[in-house]
């Protein structure tokens, strides 16, 4: 169904908090590593909070890329080495549910050939939806915003942020999370960049 091409779109990021630390190391490709905040209004789960106390304390979650451009296989092994050094709660300082590399199933650093992606689209044309699965369609996409925000939003989001002061310690906070240097539990400091 798919052949063999390895993707080299991978990352390894880091989620830091209101102290500095980083408290989730997390490996994907494309936005998900911005996927966090969308999902943390949910409240389930330590990260969920975590995320929640930044923003509110921060305006925003720090975040960096460690490593780009790497193969599934390599993207996990590089998670799995900070998680181990930095340590998971309560051992450690990260709220990582996992040791990391648990995403490998499936079609993870795979694409489908150009031949399956016609056979998937022939098969999937002309099949008729039923009125409930319309119906339930159109009410899960209700509400939703499409497409890109207008410009009088984005002249007010910009006249917002203009003169935005931050705190001396905000701005060493903000520096030492775009220089990915980040202090393991030990006191020693690793630099990741």
């Amino acid at each position: 169904m798919c052949d063999n091409v390895i993707r080299s779109d991978y990352y390894v990021y880091a989620l830091f908090g209101v102290n500095g630390l980083p408290f989730y190391i997390g490996k994907g490709r494309k936005g998900r590593w911005c996927n966090h905040v969308q999902r943390a209004i949910a409240g389930r789960s330590l990260k969920d909070d975590m995320i929640i106390e930044t923003i509110s304390v921060l305006g925003e979650v720090p975040k960096v890329k460690i490593a780009q451009n790497l193969t599934n296989e390599k993207a996990c092994e590089i998670e799995c080495a900070f998680i181990s050094v930095l340590g998971r709660i309560p051992d450690g300082i990260l709220t990582n549910i996992s040791a990391g590399g648990v995403a490998t199933q499936g079609m993870a650093g795979r694409q489908h050939t150009e031949e399956t992606r016609q056979r998937m689209s022939g098969s999937a044309k002309g099949r008729a939806m039923s009125p409930e699965a319309r119906m339930k369609m159109s009410q899960s996409k209700a509400g939703r915003k499409r497409g890109a925000r207008p410009p009088e939003v984005c002249a007010a989001i910009s006249a917002a942020q203009k003169g935005r002061k931050f705190t001396d310690e905000h701005k060493i906070k903000l520096s030492l999370a775009r220089r990915a240097v980040i202090v393991n539990t030990k006191g020693t400091e690793l630099s990741i960049g």
